[in-house]
């Protein structure tokens, strides 16, 4: 038996109990859909797991899965009608609608900051970055975000006290704390674990100052849900699957992880969904609470943030009728 087949063979034992041999719910066709992601990271892969694994498949929705590389361009492709659904920070999509777009939170699988500001040995303390730089994806990302607030709860100001390098992706943050350019960088994982690897270190822990925020969810078009709700409710139905998929089954998340990031290091694999299992929401409930703080951070610069409601930003009817029906109590691991 070749290798490649062995390959094939062992994906289809770690996916096959998350099947029914349908690929619709209900006897009803599947219909096709435009999704996309903004970044490749550990906190991405339920939804390449959903689509890779068929669990939206089952539930009847065909997803074109694609890769776009921030959260400001997937947002704009989102309003355009481009992207059905993105999975995506949530501070783009209440950026975007407290501007005027016609978009909402409909699930949210991480509602916390899964990150870490990671720094040369040389930097001891946060407070020794003042006149230096730290390197983001880019501005307004969740990578960015965090950085901020960190600085901040060091009382150091983002671009006054410290220069925000906007260096494109995370790949791009990595090589740049390797040459020197800056002296840290803002991180996820599994980028977290491979910095550690090549001798940088944690200056903050972000995950561990209890931020209630989005950092992953589904956004989708306030029109889509409400004229194909059935649609909308069958793909957040495939995505809360793979939250489960993603918590109980270590090996088939690793396998996920590492096809998307092309890492073959199983210990920085291992770390990746060890850190994100835990955090990530059973019941995928985007909260009030991490609009909250994402309005409170816009006010600084946009007065409108103030008066926002919350409540504006989110459509909770969908994961609200699968915790009525049942379903994730039905879920492995609950």
């Amino acid at each position: 038996m070749s290798c490649r087949l062995v390959r094939v063979v062992q994906w289809l034992l770690l996916v096959l109990p998350w099947l029914v041999p349908s690929g619709a719910q209900g006897g009803q066709p599947a219909v096709t859909l435009q999704a996309a992601y903004s970044s490749i990271s550990g906190s991405q892969a339920v939804l390449w797991l959903a689509r890779d694994a068929g669990l939206l498949e089952k539930h009847g929705v065909r997803a074109d899965v694609v890769f776009i590389s921030s959260g400001s361009k997937l947002t704009l492709a989102l309003m355009a009608g481009d992207v059905t659904v993105a999975q995506v920070g949530g501070a783009a999509v209440v950026s975007a609608t407290l501007g005027g777009a016609d978009l909402v939170l409909i699930a949210s699988n991480l509602n916390t900051v899964p990150t870490s500001l990671m720094a040369a040995p040389s930097i001891k303390k946060v407070e020794e970055l003042r006149g230096k730089a730290v390197g983001v994806s880019r501005f307004g990302s969740n990578l960015d975000v965090a950085a901020r607030l960190a600085l901040r709860r060091f009382g150091l100001e983002p671009d006054r006290d410290v220069a925000m390098l906007q260096l494109g992706g995370v790949q791009e943050i990595l090589a740049a704390l390797r040459t020197g350019r800056v002296p840290a960088g803002s991180l996820s994982y599994p980028d977290i674990a491979q910095a550690r690897k090549l001798g940088f270190q944690e200056l903050v822990d972000v995950s561990a100052l209890g931020i209630e925020f989005p950092y992953t969810a589904l956004a989708a078009r306030r029109s889509f849900v409400r004229d194909r709700e059935e649609v909308a409710y069958r793909f957040v139905k495939g995505y809360s699957e793979a939250i489960s998929a993603f918590k109980t089954n270590r090996e088939l998340s690793m396998r996920v992880i590492g096809r998307y990031s092309r890492i073959s290091d199983t210990e920085v694999l291992g770390q990746t969904v060890d850190f994100y299992a835990p955090r990530m929401a059973s019941v995928p409930y985007p909260t009030a609470g991490g609009v909250r703080f994402i309005l409170e951070q816009l006010a600084l610069r946009n007065p409108r943030a103030r008066s926002a409601d919350p409540q504006q930003f989110l459509e909770l009817r969908l994961v609200k009728r699968l915790e009525e029906e049942g379903f994730f109590r039905r879920l492995p691991g609950r």
